[in-house]
């Protein structure tokens, strides 16, 4: 077989399992502006010193917040004194970790904090279904009177803001943080970011370079990586492969380097979640960036579909388990 030769696969529809949504619940999630990404979220943003990884971050997490997405900013950084950019987001003083000798103890903090979130607000949410249940001369049951006892039967928020907590880690690179240990929690909590405490935890984290910066488990759940100039050619290719490899290395290429070219300060975000090709790529975070390419092969992918439903729905015999295609 040559190698430009096309490998057709045949399928065959049974009567079997079908791979369908089990829990049909919809997940609460936090509202966001639709020119950004859908939370909660992890981001990477990776370069060397003084390109501006700090500033993007920093920008990015003010975007969300002037949108309400974010209510709450843990950070994590040693440097956080000296950052005015970090000092810009205003969080609060105890929600700030600059101990880069013992990380692992402000991670459990903070995972502490964000499940103490998680409850206070299932709590509120309880106690004002008792007290409007009150309010509306219901009848309660006892447990309920006694809470509402207890509480002196304050009235409840009018509005109680779903948890959206961010967490900013920058300038933790070799530290204790990334060591590999039954005894270290960061890994376990952001392999579990999206749904931590039934609310979620978007974290950024701003590394210095790409395959050291951060172990390939973390980065494996990264859904958008902002990345900086580099001349590593073996990092760049590292970053193709990990978050990039629908399209070819040729069209990533040119397009990191359309992206960060002009400053130290430009990058190329990667929104490995968007399927769309025309929109897996930016400019920093306002210009979408794609070649002809890879618009024509989005395009093509949208037309096939189309054909195929206007198939379906035109053949009687055709049902949603089993599409007609031409040729049959």
């Amino acid at each position: 077989m040559s190698a430009n030769e096309t490998i057709t696969v045949q399928s065959e529809k049974f009567n079997g399992l079908k791979n369908e949504a089990f829990c049909k619940k919809k997940k609460k999630v936090p509202p966001y502006p639709k020119h950004l990404f859908p939370l909660h979220t992890m981001i990477y943003f990776v370069g060397p010193c003084g390109v501006g990884k700090t500033n993007a971050a920093s920008l990015l997490a003010h975007e969300y917040m002037e949108a309400e997405s974010f209510n709450r900013i843990f950070i994590l950084s040693p440097t956080y004194e000296y950052n005015d950019a970090l000092k810009k987001l205003k969080p609060d003083p105890d929600d700030v970790y600059s101990n880069k000798d013992d990380p692992v103890a402000a991670i459990n903090a903070i995972d502490l904090k964000v499940k103490k979130m998680s409850q206070q607000y299932e709590f509120l949410v309880k106690y004002k279904e008792i007290y409007n249940k009150w309010k509306n001369k219901e009848k309660l049951k006892l447990a309920e009177m006694s809470l509402l006892n207890d509480y002196n039967f304050a009235p409840p928020p009018k509005k109680i803001p779903f948890p959206s907590p961010l967490l900013i880690i920058d300038d933790m690179s070799h530290t204790k943080l990334y060591v590999s240990s039954t005894k270290n929690s960061f890994p376990n909590l952001v392999l579990r970011h999206r749904h931590v405490y039934g609310i979620g935890l978007s974290i950024f984290m701003l590394v210095q370079t790409f395959k050291t910066g951060a172990q390939l488990a973390l980065r494996q759940v990264g859904n958008q990586f902002m990345l900086f100039p580099s001349k590593d050619s073996n990092q760049l290719r590292s970053m193709y492969e990990e978050v990039a490899g629908q399209v070819s290395f040729e069209d990533f290429e040119a397009i990191f380097k359309k992206a960060t070219q002009g400053s130290k300060h430009n990058f190329l975000t990667v929104d490995a979640r968007n399927e769309n090709k025309k929109r897996m790529f930016r400019k920093g975070f306002d210009e979408y960036l794609y070649t002809k390419a890879s618009a024509e092969e989005d395009e093509e992918s949208l037309e096939n579909s189309n054909k195929r439903r206007k198939l379906t729905l035109n053949n009687p015999q055709c049902t949603k388990d089993m599409p007609c295609y031409k040729g049959n």
